[in-house]
Formats: C-alpha cells, structure tokens, sequence
C-alpha cells in the first residue's frame, strides 16, 4: 500500500512522514491519532494580519510577515529558492525571456530536437507554450512561434494519453482556455509519460492555487523582505 504524502497544515507543503517540523516555513508539526493528518501542536496569531499561524513556523503564509529571530536561517531557505529559480531562468533563457521578472515558474518542460526546440511552462500567471526553429541557412535564423493560456482562462484540463497502435507512443495532453484549445506534445521517449504527467499534475496545482487565491509557498519564500 502507497501512503499518501502529507501536507503541512500552516503552509501546504508536502512534509516527509519522518519529519515533524516544515522544511519551508518552520511549523512544529504532530501527526493525528490515526497518523493520516499533520496537525500544528499549537497555533498563535500573527501580529500584523491575525491569520493563524502554526507554532515555531518562521513566517506568516498568509502576509508574509517574518515571524522568526534566527533571520540567517530564513535567508538561507529563501536563498535556495532564488537560486532554483535563477537556475531555470538561465538554463532555458528563451522560453524565460517572455516571462515577467517576477513570475514564479512551477514547472519548465523543455524537449531539444535537432531542428526543433519545445518549451512548455507552467507558472504562477500563465502556461506558456514556445517552439522554436532552426533554420539552416547563411543567417542561421530561427523562428519563435508561441501561444499561451492565462490561469484564469484555462477551463480544462484534460489528463495525459497516448497515440500511436505500437510503442514507442507520443504522451501528450491538451487544455483548453477560453481563447483556444493548447495541444502539449511530450514525445515517444522512455521519460515522456513521466513528464507529461508531472507537467498535468503542476499545472492543474497552478490553476488551483490561482482559483483558491492562495501563493504557492516558494513563491511567498521568493518575495518575503527578511530584514
């Protein structure tokens, strides 16, 4: 039997069943008497906006008030943050490129070919679709084709499948907005099922994040102003 993954209750990160304190926000954890929950072992009230807040958590998930006085700590969580998200932004700087500079990036997927690169990006305003291709001529030129859907006009989502009557079978997926129907292609390799569903998982808690009115918390970790 596979034993659910559990969330933290201040922040709604997931937290390793050995561990009782949130790597991301600090909350002093306990799990339920019959272990499927974790549950604050005691909640306060933060000082600028009330919203409750679990013991020992280093910052209000809500407001972003910083909550701790080991500061240091708190820097070096947000500083491995940064430094995953400054890593994809100059690792994929052509899909990065049409992003605002604070946008929050939940998922990057990117397929290299020999004519054609693919970019699929999920993050906290869009999903942004990016082909680029090379064009083997005097000015090796490439051409930018790109769409996307804003979290607020996706209506649907629909779960990852194949095509093809023998393997190797193309993974893909298609969501639709309110503007058109984005088709996303993960190719016939031994990891595109892998990536096409962790790419329908992420997106679908980027548009539930969005509904809900909630932040994921690394990115409430990217935009705290620890002192």
């Amino acid at each position: 039997m596979t034993l659910a993954a559990l969330k933290c209750p201040n922040c709604g990160a997931l937290i390793p069943r050995e561990s009782m304190n949130c790597e991301y926000c600090g909350a002093s954890l306990s799990l339920t008497p019959d272990k499927t929950t974790l549950v604050p072992q005691q909640t306060s009230n933060c000082p600028k906006c009330a919203n409750p807040v679990a013991s020992g958590a280093w910052f209000c998930p809500k407001c972003g008030e910083v909550l701790t006085k080991d500061v240091e700590h708190l820097k070096q969580i947000q500083k491995k943050v940064l430094f995953i998200q400054e890593d994809i932004k100059k690792q994929y700087p052509e899909a990065c490129s049409l992003l605002e500079p604070n946008e929050f990036i939940y998922f990057l997927f990117h397929k290299s070919g020999l004519l054609t690169n693919k970019y699929y990006v999920a993050t906290d305003k869009r999903l942004l679709v990016l082909t680029v291709r090379k064009e083997f001529q005097l000015s090796q030129t490439s051409t930018y084709e790109s769409s996307q859907a804003l979290l607020s006009e996706i209506v649907t989502i629909g779960k990852p499948y194949f095509t093809g009557v023998r393997a190797p079978f193309n993974h893909l997926f298609k969501v639709q907005s309110f503007k058109e129907t984005l088709m996303l292609d993960f190719g016939s390799d031994r990891t595109s099922q892998p990536n096409a569903w962790n790419f329908y998982q992420t997106l679908n808690k980027a548009v539930s994040d969005y509904t809900l009115q909630k932040r994921d918390i690394r990115a409430i970790l990217c935009s705290l102003k620890v002192p």
